[in-house]
């Protein structure tokens, strides 16, 4: 598994318990931070986006057992606050 998805995983569970807005911020600065760490790290300059796109699809997918994994909890709400964000037309690439 990517050691940058279970970074974010981690920093977004760190968002559990707060008010719902500051946990779709905070999920929006995460996943910034996270996709220029995903194009930086990428040496050809013509797949940085898509490398991008691809982690992002790949956190995407670990989200959402993250929601199966926790079904009928708490969590699986938060989880689901996350995964809304993910999918959030305003970040897409």
């Amino acid at each position: 598994m990517d050691e940058r998805i279970e970074a974010f995983l981690k920093d977004v569970v760190d968002l559990e318990g707060v008010d719902a807005n500051e946990v779709r911020e905070g999920v929006r600065a995460y996943l910034a931070v996270y996709e220029d760490m995903v194009r930086d790290e990428e040496p050809e300059r013509y797949k940085r986006d898509g490398a991008a796109k691809s982690w992002r699809k790949l956190c995407r997918e670990r989200v959402a057992k993250e929601v199966m994994n926790h079904k009928g909890t708490p969590m699986a709400e938060h989880w689901k606050l996350v995964l809304s964000v993910i999918d959030s037309p305003a970040r897409s690439l």
